[in-house]
This record gives C-alpha cells, structure tokens and sequence, in this order.
C-alpha cells in the first residue's frame, strides 16, 4: 500500500496520521486481517514504513513484517515513547469517524503541542479507486460468492428455515474463503422479502420469491451479490418481475463510465425501474465495494456529487418490493476506461426449484 500512503500524504498537509483498530483504514494499510488486533494502533509517515504498536497477545504474520516496523508495547509509558519517536510533525492526522472523545483527550495529554486534524475525507477518497491487486482479491471473493450462491437450490431443503440456510451458506463461504463472510448473510422468503435488510428468523421457508443476499470475505475483501429465486413453480406475472428488474439492472450498467455523476445514473436507473415494474427504487442503486462491503465511494445514490472513475468497484442493485416480497438483482462491477465489467453475472431467468 506504498502508492496509497503516498497518495494519501499527497493530499494532506502533515508528516504522520495515526490509526487505530478497528477502524478499517488501519486493516487497508497494514494489511493485517479485519476483525484482529483490536486497541492497537497504526502510524502512517510520509516516506517510511509504518508503525505498527501491538501487544504480546497478537502475532504479525512474517509475510507482513517486512512492510511494517513492528513494536511491541506493554505499558502506556513505551506507547508515549513510541508515539513521540515516530509521530513527526506538529500536525496529526486522524479519522474522527473513529476517535472517540476520551481518546482524543488522551492523545492531547500524551502530544503536548501537536495539532490534530481530521483525514477521514482523505482516506475514503484514496481508497476509492483500487491498485490492481485490490481488484484481484474482490474478483475472488466474487467468484467464490457467485458459485456458492448457485448452490442455493442444491444447499436447499424443504421444511428449511431462513436462519438454517443462511448458516448453510456462511458454512460454504467458511470452507471456500480464507476470511469467511463480509457481512452477516441474508435469507428472505416470501414477505420477509419486502425488507431489504431481513434478518433470517426461525420461519420455515415457504413457496414465492426467496432473496438471498451474501459476500465472503478474501484476503480482507469482500463481495455482495443478491440473487431473487422462486420456491415452487412460479406464474407468468411473476417471472416478469423477474426479467423487469434484470432489464433494468442491464440498463443501470449502460450508463456506467468514468465523469458520470452517480446522482445522474441513480435518477435515470430508477425511472427505468419504475417504467418497467410500476415500483420505485427505495434504496440506493448500488455503493462501493472493498475492505469494507460499504466502501468507497459512497454510490449511486440521489444527491451525491460523486463522479465515477476507472478503478471502482461497485454494486449495482435494482430492486423492488411489495406484499409478494423482494426481487433484488445484485452484481458487482469494476468502472474501466470506456464503461463497466461484470465481476458477476446474475442468471438471466428466474430459477425455479
């Protein structure tokens, strides 16, 4: 993440920013897995390694030692000390989305005469086009995540409930990636559908629309894909749905490439959307995808000034919802030169099982 911290103090007036678990800026630029190493912190310096301040109670795999300079710290004393070495500078950046109050307190106490600043603005924006190594892992979280999903109507048994199918699919992502699941997964079946955010409950999944929303994670990135299926036989009406949203997902893709404003693309999707279905969008038409399954940038959403450009992973998400439940399309794309790539492909016709 050389080119990112370069970027990143491209954009800034300071020689260091400290981060500190679990805020996800501190996983993206020392590389160590998200959900570990919890209280420790980070120290970004212009034109050096990292600080890494940690405990005895983790270990730095070796792969990763030699980008870091790794400190082991046992009391608030050596951290002071170590902070004071390497902290250099008046100015400090900071992520106020994750400085809490007492925190801030302390690190005034600690850094007599430094000047905090925030750099949470700076960060989304770096991480907002990804290196083409980000790229390859999304890719593979992606694809893991695709196959395990065409699995559903094999996984699948009748008298299921939406909480054991989801526990089958976290189970699949467990045995296939070696970071598990980005984000708890979500199955709806019939009404619990109209929800786009249902938790799985302990209600037996019946016949109608069944929504399935799931990522694994890779190497600390992630996935969302979204897939609508139907438990039973289902009617013409239905299976129109189906293809009305799947048209309007492939119009949504038309209109990606780099200048378009994501405001621009969310009003026209959504009036595409509404043409052919009758419904409105509800929700953004899609976010950024990356360390986080809600990266940067923020997405297609109405209002935002945001601008694409190439290097992006998004989602992109049309759906609709009502008393019959959800049909949500879900893949996920890469902004290249002249438009999109799919990193995913969502069956073209409704499956049935």
């Amino acid at each position: 993440m050389s080119e990112k911290t370069k970027e990143l103090f491209d954009s800034i007036n300071a020689k260091a920013v400290l981060l500190k678990a679990p805020d996800p800026n501190f996983y993206y630029f020392s590389g160590l897995s998200v959900g570990h190493f919890f209280g420790t912190a980070l120290i970004l310096r212009q034109g050096k390694k990292p600080v890494l301040l940690t405990t005895r109670f983790y270990s730095v795999p070796k792969a990763l030692r030699k980008n870091l300079v790794v400190k082991t710290v046992e009391n608030s004393k050596k951290v002071r000390k170590i902070l004071g070495q390497h902290l250099k500078g008046r100015r400090i950046g900071l992520n106020y989305n994750f400085a809490t109050k007492k925190g801030y307190a302390d690190l005034r106490k600690m850094l007599k005469g430094k000047a905090f600043f925030d750099v949470s603005k700076n960060l989304a924006e770096v991480r907002a086009v990804k290196t083409s190594g980000e790229i390859s892992k999304i890719r593979t979280a992606v694809g893991i995540t695709e196959k395990v999903l065409q699995r559903v109507p094999k996984i699948y048994r009748r008298g299921m409930t939406e909480r054991a199918l989801a526990l089958a699919i976290e189970l699949e992502f467990r045995q296939k990636a070696d970071d598990s699941i980005g984000f708890p997964v979500i199955v709806a079946s019939g009404a619990n559908g109209s929800v786009p955010h249902h938790m799985p409950s302990e209600k037996r999944i019946g016949k109608g629309f069944l929504l399935v929303d799931a990522g694994c994670r890779y190497r600390n990135y992630c996935a969302d894909l979204s897939r609508t299926f139907f438990v039973g036989s289902a009617t013409e009406r239905q299976r129109e749905l189906y293809q009305a949203v799947f048209a309007s997902q492939r119009f949504s893709l038309s209109l990606i490439k780099p200048g378009e404003k994501c405001s621009g693309i969310f009003a026209k999707a959504g009036k595409f959307l509404k043409s052919e279905t009758g419904f409105s969008l509800i929700h953004g038409l899609g976010h950024g995808l990356g360390i986080e399954v809600h990266d940067s940038p923020r997405g297609f959403l109405e209002g935002s000034n945001e601008r694409l450009k190439p290097g992006m992973v998004l989602t992109v998400e049309p759906a609709i919802y009502g008393r019959f439940g959800g049909i949500r399309i879900e893949d996920d794309i890469l902004v290249t030169k002249t438009g999109c790539r799919l990193l995913s492909s969502a069956p073209k016709k409704l499956v049935e099982f």
